[in-house]
């Protein structure tokens, strides 16, 4: 039974600061990933920029501070070789995402999206409400290998697996499947038609190429609505919310 010491020193070898291992089409993996651009995520009742304080504070109000959480420890986990552990504080941070815009933005009551049904993808098939539209494809991939992993779903597991596997290598790329026939005729096949499988991806370093897909993907969802070309609009409404709260009590 490896002890601590054993274990953290496995887990950091794999870390894309000490290691890389070469694909078939000549690029080099675990690849590195952006560090995080959250710059400021807006608060359930905005004017609490100026007040420092709720009116009326609500459990959901606090998901602001996983989403940060997340992102932190998502990339944290990937810089140590903990691709699983990377990809699924990903997958969760990119549900809060969803469903906090989707309550701040008025969508929905934080009490029905506690419901059971309220799953990622339930999520996924409304962000079209807080203008997400074009990660609606990537979101789908991420849901489809949660699904496969979490409640082991083969097919759906397997079709993300090659999605992602497109992504980092060629599709047109030729490699050897076998070794020379009879009559001098090289068995190759390529990439896209491969049959990448979970086989594959049940190698921790072979999953930091779906934990790379996960967390940029929600390194890219941050930062289109928390990073800096939004924080000035974020206290202004901060601003107005204030003016407002203050017109209201007089």
């Amino acid at each position: 039974m490896p002890n601590k010491e054993d274990l953290l020193e496995h887990y950091n070898f794999s870390s894309p600061d000490a290691t890389q291992f070469e694909e078939i089409d000549g690029t080099y993996y675990p690849r590195d990933i952006p560090e995080p651009e959250i710059s400021f995520i807006p608060l359930a009742e905005p004017h609490v920029i100026i007040t420092d304080l709720y009116r009326d504070p609500q459990d959901w109000y606090y998901i602001r501070e996983l989403i940060e959480e997340f992102v932190y420890q998502s990339y944290t986990a990937y810089y140590r070789g903990l691709f699983f552990a990377s990809f699924n504080i990903s997958t969760s941070c990119l549900e809060l995402i969803l469903k906090y815009e989707l309550i701040r933005n008025g969508k929905y009551s934080s009490s029905e999206l506690e419901k059971s049904y309220c799953t990622l993808y339930w999520a996924i098939e409304r962000i079209d409400q807080i203008g997400l539209n074009e990660y609606e494809s990537r979101l789908n991939v991420v849901h489809k290998i949660r699904n496969g992993m979490f409640h082991f779903n083969p097919k759906k597991l397997n079709e993300s697996l090659v999605s992602i596997q497109n992504m980092f290598i060629d599709p047109e790329t030729e490699f050897f499947i076998g070794s020379v026939s009879d009559d001098g005729e090289i068995f190759k096949a390529k990439s896209k038609d491969f049959p990448w499988s979970i086989s594959e991806y049940s190698d921790n370093k072979e999953w930091s190429k779906v934990a790379f897909f996960t967390y940029q993907l929600m390194h890219d969802i941050s930062k289109h609505l928390y990073g800096e070309d939004n924080r000035s609009k974020y206290i202004e409404e901060g601003l107005k919310d204030y003016d407002k709260l203050k017109e209201n009590e007089r």
